[in-house]
């Protein structure tokens, strides 16, 4: 049954939100345009707020709503249970990073990565949620938010919660999410990155 939930997480993930919407109501590719990312802040740039919004909370369910129903299904005072939630949350954030949909090209998973995170420790997600607002309030850079709010939250679990397998996960998630925002980091570096309106959503 774990095995299933974690395959099927991984393919709601790997669902590209920001392209489907972008192909159905503008009737163009979101890849082609702005920074050519399928998440929330590029929706926005393209399409508006009300969309990118859309995305967000699109890309957020899917990492949610998996790691809740494991939830669900799992007892919690089992000792696996932790270790397979944290691998349906990884898998969730896997497919949105890398889609089988898109030949393993997709978003930053900076979303979906907080909704597993928000089902497995909604305190803990809250805590880097703060930083990240608190940083793009400052910088008025998304991506330095995100950057800020990923490599947060190893720390922030571990503070929360001593369970291994989440810190673990979060490790891998922080990891990851830097290393998709290396052209970020390069235009930060630059000077070069274009700042965003603190309302606009993350990627």
């Amino acid at each position: 049954m774990s095995i299933i939930l974690i395959v099927l997480s991984y393919l709601l993930g790997s669902i590209p939100t920001g392209v489907v919407l972008s192909k159905r109501l503008a009737g163009v590719d979101i890849r082609n345009y702005g920074s050519g990312n399928i998440g929330a802040t590029n929706i926005s740039r393209l399409m508006g707020k009300k969309f990118g919004s859309i995305v967000l909370a699109i890309d957020i369910l899917k990492g949610f709503l998996p790691v809740l129903v494991g939830k669900l299904i799992f007892p919690p005072q089992s000792l696996f249970t932790p270790w397979i939630l944290a691998l349906v949350g990884l898998a969730a954030f896997l497919g949105h990073v890398f889609p089988f949909s898109l030949s393993f090209k997709g978003g930053k998973g900076v979303a979906t990565a907080a909704g597993a995170l928000l089902a497995i420790s909604p305190i803990s997600i809250l805590m880097a949620l703060c930083i990240f607002l608190a940083v793009t309030y400052k910088t008025k850079y998304v991506s330095a938010g995100s950057l800020a709010g990923a490599l947060s939250l190893p720390a922030v679990i571990g503070l929360v919660t001593v369970t291994r397998p989440y810190i673990l996960t979060t490790w891998i998630i922080a990891a990851i999410i830097v290393v998709k925002h290396r052209e970020n980091i390069i235009r930060l570096a630059r000077g070069e990155e274009s700042p965003v309106n603190l309302k606009t959503t993350a990627e």
